[in-house]
């Protein structure tokens, strides 16, 4: 096979198994009230099975970003993909809820090998002009799975139970393991040299920490907020999912190509500023349908844009260690989604999901400030 072919190739199938990882993420937040009566928990305490998958991602994908520089990102994503089927099938079948959390525990660890070792080898056979698109592209598949499998998965699961949402995403893993198989190739992998220096890369992470606690500690709540603020039917509750995932993609996809044409930076500060005003709006307008479907579309179309536009600069700053950037960043966005499902659960339980963007507000300013403070410094050094 050609190498460009088997590159485009490779591009699809990303895809693919960049949407799936959407989808056994964030089906879960539509999810939560069935799995908390099943389970006879709050709603609080099945957002710990989104805090136990980011644990365990956040811990794992630098390891595994480091093995994929070294050895290749082949191994990582086909057997992840193995490991994330059987956690999804002892997710189906878990007779207890401690065995539920465990389970979510092990299927973030497989996402923590595959979700970052796909950005990475994408990264590695894009062209230089484009990569920023091309990253954007595959990220798509994430956000994709907003507005059409999580949302049919809601259905689902409200229509005959959430167990069989998860023996769907049993199956389709080993599909994917095999087909990436076939089309990756390590052969002329070369092995990082790349030694120390992991403070900036720490600190540059960061920032998708923050941001990551903006978006997410929202989305985990929304079918909550939907059902009991908006006192939303089933249906209008998948149509809200819908409309954010609308928005993520289109937002994701604009991320890339922008920060192409006009710089990471710029594209991520106008992403943050964005993020905090639209989930203030969203939180304002819950009780009434369409401003609040037209208030999710914006906040998540504008929090976006942050995403591939950062991995972008991750990977041009951090080159001769891409994966492990990549990796690292990953595992700081899912440290994002601990404490921001974590603080949300609390506020939630406490004051009520009025409180929980207020909270989403603030780290995306956080966010802002922290980025452009780092970055502020880089600019100044590549204008002269």
């Amino acid at each position: 096979m050609k190498p460009h072919v088997r590159d485009r190739l490779f591009l699809v199938f990303g895809w693919l198994t960049l949407f799936l990882m959407g989808t056994d993420v964030f089906v879960m937040s539509p999810l939560l009230p069935l799995i908390a009566d099943h389970f006879h928990v709050s709603i609080s305490s099945a957002g710990l099975g989104l805090t136990v998958f980011a644990l365990s991602y956040a811990g794992l994908a630098p390891v595994f970003g480091h093995y994929g520089d070294s050895h290749g990102r082949r191994i990582p994503i086909v057997y992840g993909l193995i490991t994330l089927g059987v956690s999804n099938a002892v997710t189906a079948w878990a007779p207890t809820f401690a065995v539920f959390l465990l389970a979510r525990f092990i299927a973030g660890g497989a996402a923590a090998a595959i979700t970052p070792s796909v950005y990475a080898a994408t990264g590695d056979v894009a062209p230089a002009p484009r990569r920023g698109a091309w990253l954007a592209i595959v990220g798509s598949g994430v956000f994709t799975a907003l507005w059409s499998s999580a949302p049919l998965g809601s259905l689902l699961g409200y229509r005959v139970g959430w167990p069989p949402v998860f023996l769907i995403l049993a199956v389709v893993p080993l599909g994917l393991a095999a087909a990436n198989f076939g089309v990756m190739s390590d052969a002329g992998h070369r092995p990082s040299s790349a030694r120390g220096g992991y403070g900036r890369l720490i600190k540059d992470v960061s920032v998708t920490t923050l941001w990551g606690a903006a978006l997410y500690g929202t989305f985990t709540y929304l079918g909550a907020a939907l059902k009991i603020d908006g006192h939303c039917s089933p249906q209008q509750i998948s149509l809200g999912i819908a409309a954010y995932g609308v928005g993520m993609v289109a937002g994701g996809i604009s991320g890339g190509h922008l920060a192409d044409r006009w710089g990471s930076r710029r594209v991520g500060a106008v992403s943050c500023v964005f993020l905090a005003v639209f989930v203030m709006i969203f939180r304002a307008m819950i009780g009434r349908l369409l401003p609040a479907m037209l208030s999710l579309f914006a906040f998540s179309y504008s929090a976006a844009l942050f995403f591939p536009a950062y991995q972008t600069y991750l990977a041009v700053q951090h080159a001769e260690r891409r994966g492990a950037a990549l990796a690292w960043n990953n595992s700081a966005l899912y440290v994002g989604v601990m404490v921001g499902s974590f603080l949300g659960g609390v506020i939630f339980g406490r004051v009520g999901f009025q409180g929980v963007p207020i909270m989403s507000g603030l780290f995306a300013l956080l966010a802002l400030v922290w980025g452009w403070r780092l970055q502020r410094p880089r600019a100044a050094r590549a204008a002269k």
